[in-house]
């Protein structure tokens, strides 16, 4: 299927339509940050609006959630900075820092631009190297699914997309509702979005990073943006490169980070906002960002910084009652998430293999920059590296205790190791600016002055050797991760035209609404088409007892007419049907109109 030029220009000019307002309030928020930083933190906080405003809406309110809604929202959310901004010209006279084309000369910003397309590259790699232009894991077509449940309901509570029957309310409603809010605002369709929102959220990600780093007082931001890029995806552990809510939650894992880098008041106020929202999108990442804070907060302390400390612990926890007050639907997974701290119980069982970690994934240099990293962090760093590397302990920690004893949240140790890896990429950010800041001030004592010349250069020669080892080493090793096609193109062809026709086969005595279909594409048959299936052998695993009946059928050449009448079967979607009853309206769709509605 070749990528649609358009519908991706449509989606990109929709993600900087979102970029502005909330960089417009990051100048009320932060007057003194960098615009690198203001273009970060105005997306992530647009999508915070976009996510935590639409359910406040329609949980609270009782609100359809239309297109008309959306844009109503992001409008009362905008005008208000505007007339702030425009009267603080106007009356106070404030000065507010405009973007200088001067700014784009500096070296650092233009080797930035390369990181970041080589991020795309990165993230973007398993499509160009499969030549799949379709998301290839099946939460991608889960979420794909719900999202669509919730743009045709208007509510963040629908009836069950796969079966027609029961209310869902997704744990992670909050990413469903980024979905829709991207879709609406930026009128891209659902395939444009989950193929290429991925690449455009890693570059966000790379830029949390790099703005991170170059607040420090010894920056490494280059080297974060560059590190962050090479974080794997793979279909045990899911990453960067699928458009799923962890993927998503990293970005926000970072943005805590710089905002409790800030050491202001103003800033921790934040806190309770985005933690609310991460815990809306995903509430795993909800979880790996209060023990940001947590971290950041006995930091704080050693740095006698004591109200911070009790602000940003205090705010932290303030998002929890949000959790129990606005729903219920969280209730069930808090009362096992306790029993799974106390260790009486385990929470969210995913009946999964364990993780074998692979270092050639991440590839094994950055492993070595990790521990340089750690030990320049707590030898010569201060509180955000120092953090950085207590946070990476703390991750390994819990991935080892569910590994060695069976304690603690199975869907925690699941996403740990993504947490674990951006924090590594971090610290090896670090450890590999800091070895050559030790490097050449040490150099003169080993390098006779005849290469005096050539030492003042040492700094590039490092980097672009380290670059390209990487570049030699983990760009195979990311070729090498298998991903598995739910379906191909001709189908995915074929299950979007029973979604754009099916309708004009409907009358007063058939639906026609739901098929019979190979239960392992039964995820993307529904997210795509809009039917109702029988059985999925993939997650959800709606009706997952009945697949064997439906195998045999659909290997029977669909002749099995009682088959069809005990599941009210009246579309059918296969390529080896033969039944007279049948009516073929597609390649592979059939209609059986012998059933009433």
């Amino acid at each position: 299927m070749p990528v649609e030029f358009v519908e991706l220009a449509k989606l990109i000019g929709g993600v900087i339509l979102l970029i502005v307002p909330g960089y417009l309030w990051s100048f009320i928020l932060f007057p003194k940050i960098m615009h690198l930083e203001r273009i970060v933190f105005g997306f992530v906080l647009d999508l915070c609006v976009l996510s935590c405003g639409m359910f406040i809406l329609n949980v609270v309110f009782g609100i359809t959630l239309t297109y008309t809604v959306i844009w109503v929202l992001l409008a009362f959310y905008t005008i208000p900075v505007l007339i702030i901004i425009i009267y603080c010209l106007l009356v106070f006279k404030f000065d507010f820092k405009k973007p200088s084309f001067k700014d784009f000369k500096n070296p650092k910003l233009l080797l930035l631009v390369f990181v970041l397309g080589f991020t795309v590259l990165m993230i973007f790699l398993p499509h160009l190297k499969e030549g799949y232009f379709l998301p290839f894991h099946v939460d991608e077509w889960e979420h794909w699914s719900y999202s669509r449940a919730v743009a045709e309901s208007g509510s963040t509570s629908f009836v069950n997309p796969y079966l027609g029957q029961g209310i869902l309310q997704p744990l992670e409603i909050g990413f469903n509702l980024v979905v829709l809010g991207v879709s609406w605002s930026s009128g891209s369709n659902l395939v444009t979005i989950f193929v290429f929102m991925p690449s455009l959220i890693a570059i966000f990600t790379s830029l949390a990073a790099f703005n991170i780093g170059e607040r420090t007082e010894r920056k490494f931001g280059l080297e974060a943006a560059f590190f962050v890029a090479l974080i794997p995806t793979t279909c045990r552990m899911m990453g960067p490169s699928f458009f799923v809510p962890v993927a998503l939650g990293l970005l926000f894992i970072v943005l805590i980070i710089w905002i409790l880098q800030q050491k202001t008041y103003r800033a921790m106020l934040l806190i309770p906002f985005i933690i609310w929202c991460m815990f809306l999108i995903h509430p795993p990442t909800a979880l790996a960002g209060f023990m940001v804070c947590i971290i950041f907060t006995v930091l704080f302390l050693f740095e006698k910084k004591y109200k911070l400390s009790l602000l940003a612990a205090g705010l932290s926890l303030i998002p929890i009652g949000f959790v129990l007050l606005l729903s219920t639907r969280w209730n069930m997974s808090i009362q096992d998430v306790v029993k799974a701290f106390l260790g009486e119980g385990r929470f969210m069982d995913l009946d999964l293999p364990k993780i074998w970690i692979s270092f050639e994934h991440m590839g094994i240099v950055i492993w070595v920059f990790f521990i340089i990293g750690a030990y320049f962090a707590f030898s010569k760093g201060k509180t955000t590296v120092r953090a950085i590397g207590l946070l990476a302990i703390a991750f390994i920690t819990l991935i080892g205790l569910y590994d060695k004893f069976n304690y603690g949240i199975p869907i925690m140790y699941e996403r740990s190791f993504l947490y674990l890896f951006l924090m590594v990429a971090l610290m090896a950010g670090w450890g590999l600016s800091e070895l050559k800041r030790t490097l050449a001030e040490n150099s003169e004592k080993f390098v006779p002055k005849r290469y005096g010349e050539l030492l003042k250069h040492n700094n590039i020669i490092i980097s672009l050797v380290v670059c390209l080892i990487l570049v030699a080493t983990t760009v195979p090793a990311h070729l090498n991760i298998p991903y598995y096609h739910m379906i191909n193109e001709d189908e995915y062809e074929a299950f979007s035209w029973i979604h754009d026709n099916i309708k004009s086969f409907r009358d007063e005595n058939h639906s026609y609404d739901r098929c019979a279909v190979d239960p392992f594409k039964a995820s993307p048959f529904v997210a795509i088409s809009g039917l109702y299936i029988v059985s999925s052998t993939m997650s959800p695993l709606y009706g997952y007892s009945s697949h064997a009946e439906v195998e045999q059928f659909l290997n029977g050449k669909c002749t099995d007419t009682n088959f069809l009448y005990k599941y009210q079967i009246s579309v059918i979607y296969s390529p080896s049907c033969n039944n007279k009853n049948f009516t073929i309206i597609y390649p592979n769709v059939y209609l059986y109109p012998g059933l009433n509605k």
